[in-house]
């Protein structure tokens, strides 16, 4: 069996997700491709399906919906002849608004012959507008790991179910992906802090749509934003600013491997007893904790 991972990920979580389903994959013995969707578009990196017997597309969810390089590389797509496909998204809560994050994706690759399998949504830590706690970032981990384990097997044995979604659920998602207009125009508002800045480049290497340059010195964004925070998580300097968003901004990395050692790191940060903001997880982290 050979499959093909197509991923596009902001900081780092959607990629460390296919990097599990990889690792699964293999070692039940199937031929494994990866390939960061930026990539088709920014080397020209022709997206392959010959000779794949299954495609698996993975993207973060932004503001409700698909980001839409990846509704535009599946346009790139040849011809599905009923080839399969199946879905991981991630995002940093498991709210049903969610759930038709794929519509646009789904509608493309069925109008081009595709057969969908299944999609799962994976949860990850924010990487916008606020921080999450260590032991929560940390049970989302585990339980990203045991998800990963449930969905690989359904793309192997053929079994799984779409996420179901409602009109109202396209509707909502319709009405958000102004995200897409909206991440171009509030990216010619970052900026960056000269006084902190040390041109070390890494902002401008990792861009995902070459929205960063360099002029006169100094750092400079362009019209091609899609806010997938990647210059502002991994500045070494914390010298990025993010338009008018600002106050959102979450800084650095989150570095699961160290927190995986901390043995004084709780996992059970949601639990019976959860409340506040967090309460509303419970019922996510009981379904899928298998």
């Amino acid at each position: 069996m050979r499959v093909v991972i197509y991923t596009f990920s902001g900081t780092g979580n959607t990629f460390l997700t296919a990097d599990f389903i990889a690792m699964s994959l293999s070692d039940s013995g199937v031929d494994i491709g990866q390939i960061r969707i930026e990539d088709v578009f920014l080397k020209g990196t022709i997206p392959v399906t010959d000779g794949v017997d299954h495609i698996l597309i993975g993207y973060p969810i932004h503001a409700f919906n698909a980001p839409k390089i990846v509704v535009d590389f599946a346009k790139m797509l040849p011809s599905g002849n009923g080839k399969q496909v199946s879905i991981f998204k991630t995002s940093g809560e498991p709210f049903f608004f969610n759930n038709s994050s794929s519509h646009p994706l789904i509608k493309v690759m069925k109008s081009k012959g595709y057969k969908f399998m299944t999609e799962t949504h994976l949860l990850m830590p924010y990487n916008v507008m606020f921080r999450y706690p260590d032991a929560l970032v940390k049970q989302m981990y585990l339980l990203m790991q045991d998800m990963v384990d449930k969905f690989t097997e359904d793309v192997l044995n053929g079994t799984g179910e779409m996420i179901s979604y409602t009109m109202f659920n396209r509707i909502f998602s319709f009405i958000f992906r102004i995200q897409w207009p909206g991440a171009r125009f509030n990216g010619r508002f970052y900026s960056c802090n000269h006084k902190k800045c040390t041109l070390c480049l890494k902002c401008v290497k990792n861009c995902p749509s070459n929205n960063i340059r360099v002029q006169n010195k100094k750092i400079r964004f362009d019209g091609k934003c899609m806010m997938c925070m990647r210059c502002v998580q991994n500045c070494p300097h914390d010298a990025i600013n993010i338009g008018i968003l600002r106050w959102w901004a979450v800084r650095g990395i989150y570095n699961y491997n160290q927190l995986m050692a901390e043995d004084s790191i709780p996992s059970d940060y949601i639990n019976e007893n959860t409340k506040g903001y967090f309460r509303l997880f419970k019922r996510f982290f009981k379904k899928h904790q298998y």
